[in-house]
């Protein structure tokens, strides 16, 4: 009777533990997702602005061939500054990917080791109540309580992290 409780409290705190880790998991890659297509929207803006001014530097050289005056000359100065100035922003918008890119993989790594550190705390506990031949109920709750807490912290570090992340976002949307 013992053995049939603890492996029902065993059981009980894994799959907590185990939907909790797949929950995890999920936001991570939801996450990731949405960090991903905001960037392939910008990569695709720019591309599109790129274009733009391929198409103004062939219509220009057309009429630069065309013997004549030109009213919508395009200044060579002002067309290279304007060529620096958007492989400037293509640099930052690609350094800005990489940090995403990097944070994300950081928030997926310190999932993985919680997730990691959880699955040990399980197993811990199911080894310590598989040692035990009859285990007190406050030792049980005991366990409870403290893979609970360890949870609980799990969680709290998640959501500092994410409050974080999105800070950081904040932070680079204020700088663009």
């Amino acid at each position: 009777m013992a053995t049939s409780l603890h492996g029902d409290v065993a059981s009980a705190i894994g799959q907590q533990v185990e939907q909790m880790i797949l929950q995890a998991r999920k936001d991570s890659e939801t996450r990731v997702k949405h960090d991903l297509t905001e960037v392939r929207a910008r990569l695709q803006q720019m591309e599109g602005l790129i274009g733009s001014l391929t198409d103004r530097v062939s219509r220009v050289r057309t009429r630069a061939q065309k013997p004549g005056p030109d009213p919508e000359h395009v200044d060579q100065a002002f067309l290279n500054n304007s060529i620096h100035q958007l492989e400037q922003k293509w640099g930052s918008e690609v350094k800005a990917l990489k940090q995403d890119l990097h944070r994300t993989i950081l928030a997926h790594n310190h999932n993985s080791d919680l997730m990691r550190h959880h699955r040990d705390a399980l197993d811990e506990a199911r080894r310590r109540l598989d040692a035990q031949t009859q285990p007190k109920a406050e030792q049980v709750d005991a366990q409870i309580e403290k893979v609970d807490r360890m949870l609980r912290a799990g969680q709290a570090k998640q959501r500092a992290l994410e409050a974080l992340t999105e800070r950081m976002t904040a932070l680079e949307a204020l700088t663009e």
